[in-house]
């Protein structure tokens, strides 16, 4: 039997399995109640077979808690004969209460099912919206600051400085690394919408994936002191290399978006012990305007950036979004918390550590 048959025939299953409820109940309480008592219970097994499933199923509910009812319930038991006009009555209540409860169930069903679908597709067309204006906004402002350069350079090249050639590459690179940033984390928030982020796991040290993550962020802290902590001997983590280092990246990225010139970006690394077992905490902090705590929750959604206005800094609000995706699908945490060093905000990401005697493959 394939799976739609069996899909198909799970509500008369559960019909059945209802019907077969109601009489282990009856019969426990056949001595304590009278009949027409011991019928409701039938009823309330169609009520609920009609309101969960669809006619059929609650037909079947009802012709079957009928014909039970009559067998093992009734004068003279052991039969299926109607003896009394009650009895029925009773059958005809069972088929009416599946007749009319079973389409006003369907329909309310169906009503739910299409105000849901409704809700999606305004959802969906207002994600659809975020993203281009997003997309357009932040592709848009580099992509501006490159041309300007490469103009600037094609046109005055000749009565440029050397020191005035050079800053205008710096430029054109500063900006080519922001869309590479923006066009990395569409991708990365792409595959966690799709289902598609596949975690490949390996057996690496934070030290490892922290060193990659800083080559990558120093270009972009020139004005800012990174002051990395790392406590020794920590464990190695069983995780997708690249998706923790690109994690670790957002955060950083974001605290750098959000600090002062001059000021310090921390991050910090230790072991932990909770009641689940271990877990490997990452710690970054700054001295930049903090977030409030009714912020905290949403600046973990899509688009969503903390700083509104004209203090708004170019972002595409995808950063932390990203970073609790791949994190969780590692079975781990990020939250914010205040910084230690009083301003500012800390941002406490949470990875387990596997068994290193574990075999399996986890995927």
């Amino acid at each position: 039997m394939n799976a739609n048959a069996i899909q198909k025939l799970r509500p008369y299953a559960f019909a059945l399995s209802l019907t077969l409820v109601a009489t282990l109940i009856d019969w426990f309480l056949q001595h304590a109640l009278p009949a027409s008592n011991l019928a409701l219970i039938y009823m309330a097994a169609v009520i609920i077979t009609s309101v969960y499933t669809a006619t059929g199923p609650a037909l079947l509910s009802a012709f079957s808690s009928f014909l039970v009812f009559n067998f093992f319930f009734t004068e003279p038991r052991g039969t299926f004969l109607i003896s009394s006009r009650e009895d029925a009555l009773t059958a005809g209540f069972l088929v009416m209460i599946a007749l009319l409860v079973g389409p006003l169930a369907a329909r309310r069903t169906r009503l739910l099912t299409d105000l849901a679908q409704e809700r999606m597709e305004k959802e969906t067309e207002l994600l659809r919206s975020s993203l281009l204006s997003s997309v357009s906004h932040d592709f848009r402002t580099p992509l501006t600051a490159m041309i300007g350069a490469t103009t600037t350079l094609m046109e005055m090249g000749d009565t440029l400085s050397r020191e005035q050639k050079r800053e205008l590459l710096e430029s054109v690179l500063s900006e080519a690394e922001r869309l590479n940033n923006y066009t990395q984390n569409l991708l990365d928030m792409t595959r966690l919408g799709r289902g598609d982020l596949r975690l490949e796991r390996s057996w690496v040290s934070i030290e490892e994936i922290i060193n990659v993550t800083l080559k990558r962020i120093r270009p972009l802290a020139e004005n800012h002191q990174l002051d990395v902590n790392m406590a020794p001997s920590l464990p190695l983590l069983r995780v997708h290399p690249a998706l923790i280092e690109q994690a670790i990246f957002n955060v950083l990225h974001n605290s750098l978006k959000f600090s002062p010139a001059g000021s310090t970006v921390r991050l910090s690394c230790h072991e932990s012990r909770t009641v689940p077992g271990r877990v490997l905490v990452v710690e970054i902090s700054d001295e930049g305007p903090g977030i409030e705590v009714s912020e905290r929750e949403n600046v973990f959604r899509m688009f969503h950036t903390a700083e509104k206005g004209d203090r708004r800094v170019a972002g595409s609000g995808l950063g932390l979004a990203i970073c609790k995706g791949m994190i969780g699908a590692h079975g781990g945490s990020v939250e914010i918390a205040d910084a230690v060093h009083g301003t500012g905000c800390l941002v406490r990401i949470s990875i387990p550590v596997a068994d290193q005697n574990e075999n399996s493959q986890v995927g």
